[in-house]
């Protein structure tokens, strides 16, 4: 049997366990038609895995280190805490989220057949991501920046803020949006059969065009902005720099 302080225990009639303890080690493995249990403690290490039909978890906890596995059907989980690093995959049919962060993190995830719920606080920054059929929303605040994006069958909302900087966009049917940000630069865009709009945020850059027929272009530099609109008859250029204006119809 090896060591002393050693014990296995081995029993079969449609019903199986195995007993294992080892001083710091204890092993419990259950299985009775679709039921099975694996409990490992090693002084800072215990697993639990239970599976019955369509239900799998796992749970690993090793002083810095949890690990939830939960398997049903459609819906997986798995968190992974490590003391600077968090992470939770979710994967339900055509759905994946993947968050990964350091230090001082929380994350809380609910699915609801169609909603996933994901919060992230970190200091300064916080990020909600819901999915409920039609509405996506993601909210992201770290100090100078906040982050809104709403989509809702037709309708889509961004708005933008740092310190001297807000925009918000609106529109209707069918749209999709591209969300870029990196330091002094934000770009969206947005391709809906005749429409494109671009903007680009660089410094005191702002630059947003729209096709759909009419054609629009707005550029903000600092002390110059420049206005331009058509839509077959009309055309109007607006100009201003300090203290000049200039409007032509």
């Amino acid at each position: 049997m090896g060591c002393k302080p050693f014990m296995v225990i081995s029993s079969y009639n449609e019903l199986f366990m195995v007993l294992s303890y080892n001083k710091p080690l204890m092993v419990l493995l259950s299985y009775n038609e679709p039921l099975m249990v694996l409990l490992s403690y090693n002084e800072p290490l215990m697993v639990l895995l239970s599976y019955n039909e369509p239900l799998m978890i796992l749970l690993s906890y090793n002083e810095p280190l949890i690990v939830l596995l939960s398997y049903n059907e459609p819906l997986m989980i798995l968190l992974s805490y490590n003391e600077p690093l968090m992470v939770l995959l979710s994967y339900n049919e055509p759905l994946m989220v993947l968050l990964s962060y350091n230090e001082p993190l929380m994350v809380l995830l609910s699915y609801n057949e169609p909603l996933i719920v994901l919060l992230s606080y970190n200091e300064p920054l916080m990020i909600l991501l819901s999915y409920n059929e039609p509405l996506m929303i993601l909210l992201s605040y770290n100090e100078p920046l906040m982050v809104l994006l709403s989509y809702n069958k037709s309708l889509v909302v961004l708005l933008f803020y740092n310190e001297p900087f807000i925009v918000l966009l609106s529109y209707n049917e069918p749209l999709i949006v591209l969300l870029y940000y990196n330091e002094p630069l934000m770009e969206l865009l947005s391709y809906n059969e005749s429409l494109m709009v671009l903007l680009s945020y660089n410094e005191f850059f702002m630059v947003l065009l729209s096709y759909d027929e009419p054609f629009m272009v707005l550029s903000y530099d600092e002390p110059f902005m420049v206005f331009l609109s058509y839509d077959e008859p009309f055309m109007v250029f607006l100009s201003y720099n300090e203290p000049f204006m200039v409007f032509l119809s």
